[in-house]
């Protein structure tokens, strides 16, 4: 009996080791999450691919991105990858930025700086147009992983499913 208990001891303490085990790390790059939103907001603008929707894309650390980051007070250091992609018009506040970030301890910084230019855009569309200042205030910033996410567009639905299909592997 004894060896019995032993035994099914073991097997429960093994199970629960295996449980605890921290889930593999995704390995999803921001241009391919970028090159998915492109095509899907393409489809829905009606035009035959991303490069022909003609949205500004800037890798936020490039040199192009570095004015982009300091206007968010954001530190590059923090980030692997970051990916701003926007509506060329200005009439339109579409835009969608992500960044994949270097240690979770900074997913927060990350996050705090995306609500902030939020909090600054709706300030901006406010006193503009009110229909883009409704989707501003719709906007989402959203965490996954070490994945910071910040989305102003008509379907943000849309756009989530396919940042949940590219992280579901």
């Amino acid at each position: 009996m004894k060896k019995i208990i032993s035994v099914m001891l073991v097997v429960i303490i093994a199970v629960g080791l295996v449980g605890c085990k921290k889930a593999k790390e995704v390995d999803v790059k921001t241009q391919d999450l970028i090159n998915s939103i492109g095509e899907s907001i393409a489809k829905d603008a009606n035009v035959a691919s991303k490069e022909e929707l003609g949205w500004n894309e800037v890798d936020l650390l490039s040199e192009n991105g570095s004015a982009i980051l300091e206007m968010m007070n954001l530190d590059p250091n923090l980030l692997e990858e970051a990916i701003y992609y926007e509506n060329p018009m200005n009439v339109r506040a579409d835009r969608i930025i992500i960044a994949k970030v270097k240690e979770e301890k900074d997913v927060n910084t990350v996050k705090l700086a995306f609500d902030e230019l939020k909090q600054a855009q709706e300030a901006d569309w406010k006193q503009y147009l009110p229909d883009q200042y409704q989707k501003v205030k719709e906007g989402q910033v959203i965490v996954k992983d070490k994945f910071v996410f910040y989305f102003v567009y008509d379907d943000i639905a849309s756009i989530k499913k396919i940042v949940d299909d590219a992280l579901i592997q």
